[in-house]
């Protein structure tokens, strides 16, 4: 790292110097493409709602108690309805974080294959094998693939933010730089995202980027979808710079906000 840029890996945050030298936090690739709603909030909204009907079902089938059902520790009675109900709309939560964990573990057992250590199938947890054999069905799919470097930090002086690119390969003799998602579902947004990383990563290294492409790995079907988007690629650039502009003057704006009284 160099004492113009430094990541918190405890707190997920990105720190550049500023004109004095002074490193001030700086918001990260995907906060950014973040602006891009691109349909996430009202699906979200429909699963977070889901989770807590789960919960629910899930709940009252094992905790049956005579006639009395339970939810949790307490009986299904309208006095208990509030404690219940903010039981149950945490279990979004869980559910959340437990499906970005596994996504981090299968991201990192891709990261330990390119870099040649021991990622052999038999020996990854059980719901980590769906996710990294579509990694390996991709990369048997591929004529010739080579590594240049995963998992990098990169950050960007001029336009202020950082991020953690995921894969910069020689695939079939072209230079790409790949995301790897373990998303349900690809979106739009994310070519906006890999625009980002590109940014940064050229005007650290000096490297032109043409190409890039987007991998999903299923993590329940063990397949993948490989989204080539060196076609739009330039457009992603652009679309990402709007986006940090948009971000910039929406903290301006905020500022204007005045305090609550």
């Amino acid at each position: 790292m160099s004492e113009l840029y430094k990541f918190d890996e405890e707190k997920h945050r990105h720190y550049i110097a500023d004109a004095e030298g002074k490193l001030k936090m700086v918001p990260g690739v995907t906060t950014i493409s973040g602006m891009i709603d691109d349909g996430k909030s009202g699906a979200l909204m429909g699963w977070a709602a889901k989770m807590v009907w789960e919960k629910f079902v899930e709940e009252y089938n094992s905790n049956m108690n005579g006639t009395y059902p339970t939810i949790n520790e307490w009986e299904l009675s309208p006095e208990n309805f509030p404690a219940i109900g903010s039981y149950l709309k945490k279990n979004y939560k869980g559910k959340r974080d437990s499906a970005a964990d596994l996504g981090t573990r299968v991201h990192a057992l891709c990261e330990r294959f390119w870099e040649g250590g021991d990622a052999r199938l038999e020996v990854v947890a059980e719901d980590e094998k769906p996710g990294f054999n579509a990694f390996m069905k991709w990369v048997s799919s591929q004529e010739s693939i080579n590594m240049v470097t995963t998992e990098m930090h990169v950050y960007s002086l001029k336009h202020r933010y950082g991020g953690i690119l995921d894969l910069i390969a020689q695939l079939n003799n072209k230079l790409y730089l790949i995301d790897l998602k373990t998303s349900n579902r690809l979106s739009p947004g994310m070519f906006v995202q890999v625009g980002g990383y590109a940014i940064a990563y050229e005007e650290m290294t000096g490297t032109p980027i043409h190409n890039a492409g987007i991998l999903r790995l299923d993590k329940l079907s063990g397949e993948y979808d490989w989204v080539d988007i060196s076609d739009s690629f330039q457009q992603a650039k652009d679309d990402f710079l709007r986006c940090k502009q948009i971000y910039d003057n929406l903290k301006a704006y905020r500022k204007l906000i005045p305090a609550k009284r």
